[in-house]
């Protein structure tokens, strides 16, 4: 993916990102089976089976269940990055790695909005200190996994960001979560994708109960 300056003036947004069309999802009744215009299959996990997941986990897995998870969410997300790429082919015409990121920044946010992921916005204001953010809303783990032990959820989605913004850079970069609604006066999630070496420093400030402020310190060049 090419990059530059992000200014959304300068280039041409499509007007509408195609997880909007109408074409973009088929739905066939008959047999149970939902897929996209692409080909891509889809399925509706219910919210029950999420919270399970995620309290079996923790349970064999003791807190080594979040390093689990987030290697899952890598997983999801190189995958996840092909079913992309594919969709991106069939209704834009071109590899979705050729376009500008204020373009990619603009479908990502849908694409999560669609799924009912979370509400999404990607922040670019500490990129020059060598941070990306991403802030989260309704998350669906921040809202299953309110009673879950410990305030840092959304590890699977830590790993799905790490895949994609690695792929954006051509880099190896990795992801933490650095505020989550869990927390006393905190609305929406916060995570930050950095490289692989700040990132480990800070979930270790993170275990040591280090605050935000404290976190994005170490994540910054």
């Amino acid at each position: 993916m090419q990059e530059t300056y992000r200014d959304p003036t300068q280039f041409d947004l499509p007007p509408i990102p195609f997880v909007q069309r109408d074409d973009y999802l088929e739905q066939h009744l008959e047999d149970g089976r939902m897929k996209t215009g692409a080909g891509t299959r889809l399925v509706v996990m219910p919210e029950e089976l999420i919270v399970g997941l995620h309290r079996a986990l923790h349970h064999e897995a003791g807190s080594a269940w979040s390093l689990i998870a987030y290697t899952c969410g890598r997983r999801w997300g190189e995958r996840l990055l092909d079913t992309i790429d594919r969709e991106w082919r069939h209704y834009e015409g071109e590899s979705f790695e050729r376009v500008e990121y204020p373009v990619f920044e603009g479908w990502l946010e849908s694409y999560f909005d669609f799924y009912g992921w979370a509400d999404l916005e990607v922040d670019f204001s500490e990129e020059r200190q060598g941070v990306v953010q991403f802030w989260l809303a309704d998350s669906v783990f921040d809202r299953l996994l309110e009673d879950f032990e410990g305030d840092y959820v959304n590890e699977i989605f830590a790993g799905v960001l790490a895949s994609l913004t690695s792929r954006m850079a051509d880099r190896e970069l990795e992801c933490l979560e650095i505020a989550s609604a869990h927390q006393e006066d905190v609305e929406r999630s916060r995570l930050a994708v950095a490289l692989p070496e700040r990132i480990e420093e800070a979930r270790r400030a993170r275990l040591d109960g280090a605050a935000t402020d404290e976190l994005l310190d170490q994540l910054r060049h």
